[in-house]
């Protein structure tokens, strides 16, 4: 059986990325719901370059963006919003990426 750790985590420290700095520091001090994945490659946001194996935490757009609106980040959410558009990427499929080291776990709950 392939289990996937679902935790709640806030980001604690500035996430790594192509968004604008100012973007990213908008995720500092949230919490989101997502799965520890263990080792993963990411690829970029904005050029699809492949990014170094790294312990991932992933969280579905559908959330990220949903958390950035009820804490009044309005500016990211409408930057990720308008990027998925441009990109032609699926929103119901795709994941933010951020590193384990960049988030505090608050609760852990495994699910199959």
């Amino acid at each position: 059986m392939n289990h996937q750790e679902w935790v709640l985590a806030h980001v604690i420290r500035l996430p790594q990325g192509e968004a604008p700095e100012g973007i990213r520091q908008q995720w500092i001090g949230s919490a989101l719901s997502g799965r520890l994945v263990g080792t993963f490659i990411a690829t970029g946001l904005l050029t699809d370059i492949k990014m170094p194996p790294r312990e991932t935490f992933l969280v579905p757009w559908g959330i990220a963006i949903q958390t950035l609106e009820k804490n009044g980040h309005t500016e990211a959410a409408l930057y990720f919003i308008d990027l998925m558009r441009k990109r032609g990427r699926d929103a119901l499929e795709d994941n933010l990426c951020f590193e384990a080291d960049e988030v505090e776990i608050i609760s852990r709950n495994k699910e199959e």
